[in-house]
C-alpha cells in the first residue's frame, strides 16, 4: 500500500502450530522471512516448501506512493497492491489479486483466483494495465468519466457490460463485447481513448462495472480462512 512518507514498512505475521513449545520454534523459524537490502532495494524472501502445511507468513508493506517498483510472486497467497505509481509486476499460482488506484506499468497474473480492478481518474497515468487469470473472475470498475482504450478477453466464457452509453462527436457509443465461437471479448475506445487497459480471463467471466468514486468505496474481500492443525488460521 502506498503512503506519503519516504520509508518502508514491513509488517509480517507468521502462524504456525506445534505439539509443543519446540515444535512450534521449529515451525515459525522454517518460514521465517530473509531480509535483504541496499540504498534502492529492498528483497524479502520466505522459502515455503511444498509440502509444509504446519505454518503460514502474511506481509503489510507500506511503500512511497510515487516512483516505487514491486515485484511479487507467490506460490499460494491473497495478493492486494493498493495506491502506488511504479512499475508493478506479480503473480500468484493461487490466489486472489485487488489492484485498486494504480498508476504506471501494471503486469500481474493469477493462474487460479479472480481479479479485482478499480481504475481511478479519468485517465490511466502511465504505461499500461494488464491483468490475467488462468482460472476465474476478472471484475473491473471503472469510473462514469474514463477514458482508455480497453480490452475485455474471456476465452471460455462470458464479457458483462454494465457500463452507461457514452458520446463521441455527439453520437452515443455504447460498449458492446464480440461474441465468437468460443468465448467473447471487447476491444474498443472508451471517450477519448487512452493508454491501454487489459483484463483476461482463460476460463471465467471478465465483467465491466460503472461506479462512482465520489459516492462509493470498493474493498477487497478479505482472504478466506483456511484449516490447519488446531483449527483456522
Amino acid at each position: 500500500e502506498g503512503c506519503d512518507k519516504p520509508r518502508i514498512r514491513v509488517d509480517a505475521t507468521i502462524n504456525a502450530w506445534g505439539n509443543d513449545n519446540d515444535e512450534l520454534i521449529k515451525n515459525i523459524e522454517a518460514i521465517a522471512p530473509e531480509f535483504s537490502k541496499s540504498q534502492t532495494d529492498l528483497s524479502l524472501v520466505t522459502q515455503h516448501p511444498a509440502d509444509f502445511v504446519l505454518g503460514s507468513i502474511d506481509y503489510r508493506i507500506m511503500v512511497p506512493r510515487f516512483r516505487t517498483d514491486i515485484k511479487i510472486k507467490s506460490n499460494r497467497g491473497f495478493i492486494s497492491i493498493k495506491d502506488v505509481n511504479g512499475w508493478l509486476e506479480g503473480d500468484t499460482q493461487t490466489g486472489y489479486i485487488s489492484l485498486v488506484k494504480l498508476r504506471g506499468y501494471v503486469s500481474m497474473k493469477t493462474a487460479q483466483g479472480d481479479i479485482l480492478i478499480q481504475l481511478d481518474g479519468t485517465r490511466w497515468e502511465g504505461l499500461s494495465m494488464n491483468a490475467i487469470t488462468q482460472q476465474g473472475d476478472v471484475k473491473v470498475l471503472m469510473p462514469t468519466e474514463y477514458n482508455t482504450d480497453l480490452t475485455l478477453i474471456s476465452l471460455i466464457g462470458e464479457v458483462v457490460i454494465d457500463y452507461p452509453v457514452f458520446q463521441i462527436n455527439e453520437q452515443d457509443i455504447a460498449l458492446v463485447p464480440v461474441q465468437k465461437k468460443q468465448g467473447m471479448f471487447l476491444n474498443q475506445r472508451v471517450r477519448d481513448g487512452g493508454h491501454p487497459v487489459t483484463a483476461e480471463t482463460d476460463n471465467g467471466t471478465a465483467k465491466l462495472i460503472k461506479y462512482d468514486p465520489n459516492l462509493e468505496i470498493v474493498a477487497p474481500p478479505a482472504p478466506e480462512k483456511s484449516q490447519g492443525p488446531g483449527g483456522p488460521k
